[in-house]
C-alpha cells in the first residue's frame, strides 16, 4: 500500500521503550515519516523477542534507562533530532530538561517519574499524584516558550482526547455564532470555554476488547500497559474540581499549590468505584484511573476522566 509521507526527517530518532505502544508506533514512523532505519535507535528494558525491530532494520539495544545512564544514552542526539519517549518509570521532566538544553525535539504519551515515586510511603499523597507531576512540567516551561518543542501526554487519553476537546470547542463556538480568532495558546482555549459557559468536561472510557484465549486462574490480563495500570491504580484517586463545585467528598484533600484545579482522595484509584456513562454502553460502574490532563481550559472548569 502507498501511504502518505508527511515529513522528510533527516535527523536521528531515539525511542525509549518498546512495549505494546512502541511496537505499534515503529511501523507508523516509516509509514508516514521519510526517515532512514539506521538513524532510528530503540532502548528497551526487554529484548525484542518478536523480532519487530530487526524486521524494520533499526538499531535495538536492550538496556534499561536509569537516572545514572540516560544522558549518556541520549548523547548521540543533537539539535533538531527527536526523542520519542514511550517508556514507563523514566522521568519525563528529566528528559524534557535535557532535550531543551540540547535543542532536541521531544514527544511522550504520559508524564512519568523515576521508579518508586508513585508508591513511596515517605512522600505525602499529593507529591505522588499526577497533578504534582503535571505542575512540575508546567513550572519548567514558564520561561521557555522559545526553544525546542516538547509535546507531553500525547497518548490516547489524554492526547487524542485533548485534540477532540479542542475541535469540539471550535465546533461549539461556530454553532453558537461566536466570533473567535484561531487559538494560539492555552489562554485562548480557556477564553473559548468561558464564553461557552462550559463548567465540566467528562471523558469516560469503557474498554470492550476481549481475547479468544481464556484467562488462566490467577492470571492478570490487561489491554494496555500493565505497569501503567498498576502504578496509576496505586496512586491516590484524583479528580478535576472546579470553583463552581459545592459537594465535597468526605476523604478529599486540596493540593494547596499550582493551579488548584484538582483534588485527591486519601485512597487509591483501584479502591474508588465511580458511576459513569458512554454513548454506546449507557450508565455503568468502573474504577477511577488517573491520567495527566494535557490541556488547561479554564480556572473554573472541571475535567474528569473515568475508565473501566
Amino acid at each position: 500500500m502507498n501511504h502518505t509521507k508527511y515529513v522528510d526527517f533527516s535527523g536521528k530518532i531515539i525511542m525509549l521503550g518498546f512495549g505494546s505502544i512502541g511496537q505499534a508506533v515503529l511501523p507508523l514512523l516509516f509509514r508516514h515519516i521519510d526517515v532512514k532505519p539506521e538513524k532510528v535507535t530503540i532502548y528497551s528494558a526487554d529484548e525484542d523477542t518478536d523480532g519487530i525491530a530487526a524486521k524494520y532494520g533499526v538499531i535495538f539495544k536492550a538496556e534499561p534507562v536509569t537516572p545514572e545512564n540516560f544522558e549518556a544514552l541520549l548523547d548521540p542526539l543533537g539539535e533538531k533530532d527527536l526523542l520519542l519517549n514511550l517508556s514507563v518509570d523514566v522521568s519525563s521532566l528529566a528528559l524534557i530538561s535535557y532535550c531543551w538544553r540540547r535543542g532536541i525535539l521531544y514527544l511522550d504519551t504520559c508524564i512519568e517519574p523515576w521508579p518508586g515515586r508513585y508508591t513511596d510511603p515517605s512522600q505525602p499523597l499529593s507529591q505522588r499524584s499526577n497533578y504534582k507531576l503535571r505542575e512540575e512540567v508546567l513550572a519548567f516551561r514558564m520561561d521557555k516558550r522559545n526553544g525546542p518543542t516538547a509535546i507531553v501526554t500525547q497518548g490516547a487519553n489524554p492526547g487524542m482526547a485533548s485534540i477532540f476537546v479542542k475541535q469540539a470547542l471550535i465546533n461549539m463556538a461556530k454553532d453558537a455564532e461566536l466570533r473567535i480568532e484561531k487559538p494560539a495558546c492555552y489562554e485562548d482555549w480557556a477564553a473559548i470555554a468561558k464564553a461557552l459557559d462550559i463548567k465540566c468536561i467528562h471523558i469516560a472510557e469503557r474498554d470492550t476488547q476481549f481475547s479468544m484465549q481464556r484467562k488462566k486462574r490467577n492470571e492478570f490480563v490487561n489491554t494496555w500497559s500493565i505497569e501503567g495500570f498498576v502504578s496509576e491504580g496505586m496512586q491516590p484517586a484524583e479528580l478535576g474540581w472546579g470553583t463552581h463545585e459545592r459537594h465535597w467528598p468526605a476523604d478529599a484533600e486540596r493540593h494547596g499549590y499550582g493551579c488548584d484545579a484538582a483534588i485527591y482522595l486519601t485512597r487509591p484509584g483501584t479502591a474508588t468505584k465511580v458511576r459513569s456513562w458512554t454513548p454506546l454502553e449507557g450508565s455503568y460502574h468502573g474504577f477511577l484511573i488517573t491520567h495527566s490532563e494535557s490541556i488547561s481550559i479554564a480556572d473554573h472548569l472541571t475535567f474528569r476522566e473515568t475508565g473501566m
